[in-house]
């Protein structure tokens, strides 16, 4: 369980205020994927993935596991992504 101390709550609010950065959050929380798969899976936009990717990696939710390649990156959630899911799911019904 999360301390409430220990919360950023505007990087809380800021995942939340989004549905696709919340549902990139928790596919990555699952599972490492590429920027290709994230669009199939979730069924958005390229453009839209790849701005909601560079969104979780400036406030630290999700790292890029293979950040020389030029193609087919992949990406998953960080301690920290974990933490604000975990927080997430305590203040609502959302999984």
């Amino acid at each position: 369980m999360v301390n409430r101390d220990d919360v950023n709550w505007d990087t809380v609010s800021y995942v939340i205020s989004s549905e696709v950065r919340l549902k990139v959050l928790i596919h990555l929380i699952r599972n490492a994927s590429t920027p290709t798969n994230l669009s199939e899976k979730l069924s958005e936009p390229m453009s839209r993935i790849s701005t909601t990717l560079r969104e979780l990696m400036e406030i630290g939710a999700i790292e890029c596991l293979t950040p020389e390649r030029r193609k087919g990156k992949i990406y998953q959630a960080t301690e920290k992504g974990k933490k604000i899911i975990e927080v997430i799911h305590n203040m609502t019904d959302i999984r």
